[in-house]
């Protein structure tokens, strides 16, 4: 497995090559995110962020060619981790109120994730990068998506619950990526 079966593009393999430049994507979109949701105020985007960094490992260890049990359930329990943070941090926003985010900001950067997303699983398609790989791109357009309706929620009916429910959905699917990872033959 040493070999990339996919055609070469110069002196870099199409796989290693895509892989490449979704890592570098997700890596500026976990950046992007994290300031956008920090300055807005929305959990949700602050979410969506750390579900960039988590593929952000998940491209690296597809390039490196690491597969190795205690490596996915060390990515499993990160995740776990992230992910009851995140449901902290959105029980606490239903329980107390918190501000309300600044939809703008958050419709504009989910259009943004999205556009980055599908590029990603443009750059993907054609270069047999794995179905693992696809698909944490896939669902991490189907993240964006959900991001952008809690936005669509408080800018048309003010639905302030809206962002920490589109948190607290993102950490369930974090939290069933994890038992995956942790618990393979038992998912």
């Amino acid at each position: 497995m040493t070999s990339d079966p996919a055609p070469h593009s110069g002196s870099m393999p199409v796989r290693a090559r895509a892989l490449w430049i979704v890592l570098a994507i997700n890596a500026a979109f976990f950046v992007l995110e994290t300031l956008a949701g920090n300055f807005s105020g929305s959990l949700a985007l602050r979410a969506d962020a750390l579900d960039f960094l988590a593929d952000s490992f998940v491209y690296a260890a597809a390039l490196s060619l690491i597969r190795h049990p205690a490596i996915e359930r060390g990515c499993g329990i990160i995740l776990s981790l992230l992910a009851g943070w995140i449901l902290v941090r959105a029980e606490l926003a239903a329980a107390h109120g918190m501000p309300l985010p600044d939809a703008r900001i958050m419709a504009g950067m989910a259009l943004a994730a999205m556009a980055a997303n599908a590029a990603s699983l443009h750059f993907l398609r054609g270069a047999h990068a794995g179905q693992a790989v696809w698909r944490a791109s896939r669902d991490d357009f189907y993240g964006n998506a959900l991001v952008l309706v809690a936005a669509l929620a408080i800018l048309i009916a003010g639905a302030a619950w809206a962002d920490p429910a589109a948190a607290g959905v993102m950490a369930a699917v974090f939290l069933a990526r994890a038992v995956r990872l942790v618990f393979p033959g038992n998912a």
